[in-house]
């Protein structure tokens, strides 16, 4: 069993605490979710130009997709964010449907939930 990481960044007001829920997958289902990372080059999205669009009274969605590249000889931690405020194409948009569909079917049992207070 792997775990996968849930965390809200961005409550739904600016008082509440940042929620932290550590969630069990199995390791067939973070082989097949990497595999779709690959395959459809989600990471690829890091790299889109940055929006002139900017909205001050919402919280804005992102990523963070972390690998622990230490087992390969590699550095500890790889980090790549996907934001909002970038320049997305229709089909862009939809690929990050699937992404968000697919990360959210992974989410099992829950290990441990965490709140973090400011």
């Amino acid at each position: 069993m792997g775990e996968l990481r849930g965390v809200s960044y961005y409550p739904e007001s600016f008082d509440e605490p940042m929620i932290v829920t550590t969630y069990a997958v199995s390791a067939a289902d973070v082989l097949d979710f990497e595999a779709f990372l690959k395959d459809k080059d989600i990471l690829s999205l890091v790299n889109r130009k940055d929006s002139d669009d900017f909205v001050t009274d919402y919280s804005p969605w992102g990523y963070s997709i972390v690998f622990d590249k230490s087992s390969v000889g590699g550095s500890r931690y790889e980090t790549y964010n996907i934001s909002q405020y970038k320049e997305y194409s229709d089909k862009d948009r939809k690929l990050l449907e699937e992404f968000n569909a697919r990360f959210l079917g992974l989410q099992g049992k829950v290990i441990s939930e965490v709140v973090i207070e400011d």
